[in-house]
């Protein structure tokens, strides 16, 4: 077997145990290396730093949103809004920290968030 199959095979492995963790919403995020999944955490490599807690940062950790976490998206307006208070929730970052957050990196997120709510409808939510 050649290195280039060898890959595939191993990311094709780290998709699927992904996939069988967190659902199948997350196939896609599961393939791109930006994101580490590890236990109950989805480790994002951001591609610009900021600062959390005065310290500088090229990767926040995001944990699965709770019921309550979603429901505080409730009563905010507006896609980049809620994406903002999500990373306030999940990723354990002040309103003003998630604030330095970049263009790209906000992107990243927000396919998180697409492949989080993706996923509600298969546990009776309807968000």
């Amino acid at each position: 077997m050649d290195t280039e199959a060898i890959e595939n095979e191993e990311l094709e492995g780290r998709v699927q145990a992904v996939v069988e963790q967190w659902g199948e919403s997350f196939e896609t995020v599961a393939r791109n290396d930006r994101f580490e999944f590890g236990g109950d955490e989805i480790r994002i490599r951001l591609w610009k730093k900021i600062k959390v807690g005065g310290i500088e940062v090229d990767r926040l950790t995001m944990v699965e949103p709770s019921l309550d976490d979603l429901m505080k998206l409730d009563n905010v307006r507006g896609d980049i809004a809620q994406t903002r208070r999500l990373i306030v929730s999940a990723c354990s970052v002040t309103d003003r920290e998630a604030g330095q957050i970049g263009m790209r990196d906000m992107g990243l997120i927000g396919q998180l968030a697409k492949a989080f709510t993706a996923a509600a409808p298969a546990t009776g939510s309807t968000l």
